[in-house]
C-alpha cells in the first residue's frame, strides 16, 4: 500500500484500530462469500448448470474468500493502537 496518499492511509489506519468495525466488516464479507459457495453446492447437487461452471465458480469463490482475508491482513498491518501497547508493556 505505498501508493496511499498520507490521508488515505490514516483512513485505513482509522479503520484498522476501530477492532469492531474491522471484525464485523470482515465477517459480513465472509458470510457473504460463504453464502455463495452454498449456492453454488446446492445448484450442483440439483443438476443446475455443468460441472464444469460449477466448479469455476466454487473455485473462483474460493479465490474470493482467499482474497478478502489478504486484504483485511494487510489492513491490519496500519493497526497503531496494537503497535504503541506493545511498545509501552513489553511483558505483555
Amino acid at each position: 500500500m505505498e501508493d496511499l496518499t498520507p490521508e488515505e492511509k490514516l483512513a485505513v489506519e482509522m479503520f484498522a484500530n476501530d477492532e469492531q468495525t474491522f471484525v464485523t466488516l470482515l465477517k459480513i464479507a465472509k458470510k457473504r462469500l460463504e453464502k455463495e459457495k452454498e449456492l453454488i453446492v446446492q445448484k450442483t447437487m440439483q443438476g443446475v448448470g455443468t460441472n464444469e461452471e460449477n466448479g469455476a465458480n466454487l473455485k473462483a469463490t474460493g479465490e474470493g474468500i482467499r482474497l478478502v482475508e489478504a486484504v483485511f491482513r494487510e489492513f491490519s498491518q496500519f493497526r497503531t493502537v496494537q503497535k504503541q501497547l506493545d511498545k509501552k508493556n513489553p511483558a505483555i
